[in-house]
């Protein structure tokens, strides 16, 4: 059975309520990121590729691009997660060194967070509709990493 997506998998505390989630899809944190995705957990240790080329072009599915990382850099992306307790809407960042995934870990979504990323969601269509107080239709054609870097 073919799929169209995978999920990262981490243990992450819910800064809103506190509860510890397991390391599986109850967090609902998909990824569109590998060329042929089959469901597969990806947590830390496991072996995820990114082409650096694929970043500095924009062309990651699934994400948007914030910069390009640097030769010694890991890769870091950011991704939404869900608290299955509380719902609470949270933000994570997926760190790939030497093609391992090394971290997953709850971040906050503000501006330090972001510039320290490589890529984000495409999910982030949504904060920066909201940072600007428009519907999500309306944020269709805008600059969302731009949005978010003005008004995080």
């Amino acid at each position: 059975m073919a799929y169209s997506y995978d999920y990262f998998v981490a243990e992450l505390e819910c800064p809103v309520c506190g509860t510890i989630s397991a390391a599986d899809d109850s967090i609902e944190m998909y990824t569109y990121i590998r060329d042929q995705p089959n469901a597969e957990y990806l947590g830390v240790g496991n072996p995820l590729h990114i082409e650096v080329q694929a970043i500095e072009q924009n062309a990651c599915d699934g994400y948007l691009k914030v910069r390009t990382p640097e030769p010694s850099e890991p890769i870091r992306l950011l991704n939404p997660w869900r608290c299955v307790t509380c719902g609470a809407y949270n933000w994570a960042q997926i760190e790939i060194r030497d093609d391992i995934i090394v971290s997953i870990a709850y971040v906050p979504l503000n501006r330090e967070t972001l510039e320290r990323s490589h890529l984000i969601s495409n999910e982030a269509d949504f904060v920066a509709a909201s940072l600007m107080n428009i519907s999500a239709s309306e944020i269709v054609g805008k600059d969302t990493v731009q949005i978010m870097r003005e008004r995080l």
